[in-house]
C-alpha cells in the first residue's frame, strides 16, 4: 500500500485509487452498484465529499474533499450513524448517550462519541 505523497493540513483535496489484488477483472455491474452505494453512505457519515469518481471492472478512482475537522453535536452524531446502522442501534447508542448525559458522566459520553467520530472529519 502506498503512502500519501502530501497530506494537506486541515481541508484538502484528494485523488485515490485502488486496484484489485493481481488486476483482476472482478467488479461487474452489481459490485460496481453496491460499491457506489457504501462509498455514498460513508462520505454522508464521515462528511467527506465525493467530488468525481469512475469505477471500473478493476479498480476505482476517486476525487474527494476532505473538510476541516470540527466538532460533532450528539444529534449530527446520531443523524450520521443512521446512514451506516439500523434505527435499532442508534437508537440504542441515542439512549446510550442520553443516560450519560442525565447521569452528568460526560467523560464516558464523550468515549462513546469518540467510538464513531474518529473517522470522521469532525470530532
Amino acid at each position: 500500500m502506498r503512502r500519501a505523497r502530501i497530506k494537506a493540513d486541515g481541508a484538502g483535496y484528494y485523488h485515490c485509487m485502488s486496484r484489485i489484488i493481481e488486476r483482476r477483472f472482478v467488479l461487474g455491474q452489481n459490485e460496481k452498484d453496491r460499491f457506489l452505494d457504501l462509498m455514498r453512505k460513508l462520505s454522508d457519515f464521515s462528511g467527506l465529499q465525493i467530488l468525481a469518481y469512475c469505477v471500473l471492472d478493476n479498480h476505482f478512482h476517486t476525487l474527494l474533499h476532505v473538510p476541516e475537522r470540527r466538532e460533532v453535536s450528539d444529534e449530527e452524531l446520531l443523524q450520521r450513524l443512521r446512514h451506516l446502522y439500523t434505527a435499532q442501534e442508534v437508537g440504542l447508542t441515542a439512549a446510550e448517550l442520553q443516560d450519560f448525559r442525565s447521569r452528568g458522566q460526560t467523560a464516558a459520553a464523550e468515549a462513546l462519541k469518540a467510538r464513531f467520530t474518529y473517522p470522521m472529519r469532525s470530532s
